[in-house]
């Protein structure tokens, strides 16, 4: 087996960043109406996988103990406060 160099495997990442730099700046700009729903998809998908995080395990064992508020526990009060915050999000954020 031939040893490859450092400097050769550098020089072939720095190539292959440059072709990608150039085939992405030479496509065409989408229009406004195409960018802001660009956008608007990448914002749902930060909010999908945010409450996908909020929802794991780790944060709901935090919440998950004998404590009550106003009568309701803490869970419960957790999940349906997070809930609402989704449908409230996800609903300002498809109107905006």
């Amino acid at each position: 087996m031939s040893a490859v160099s450092p400097n050769t495997l550098v020089l072939a990442v720095v190539k292959q960043s440059f072709a990608l730099q150039f085939q992405f700046t030479n496509q065409p700009m989408p229009d406004s109406s195409e960018a802001a729903e660009q956008r608007r998809g990448q914002r749902l998908l930060f909010v999908s996988s945010l409450f996908a995080v909020l929802l794991n395990f780790p944060l709901l064992a935090v919440f998950d103990h004998e404590g009550r508020v106003g009568g309701i526990p803490v869970l419960y009060l957790y999940l349906l406060l997070l809930w609402l915050s989704i449908v409230l999000l996800t609903g300002w954020l498809v109107r905006k």
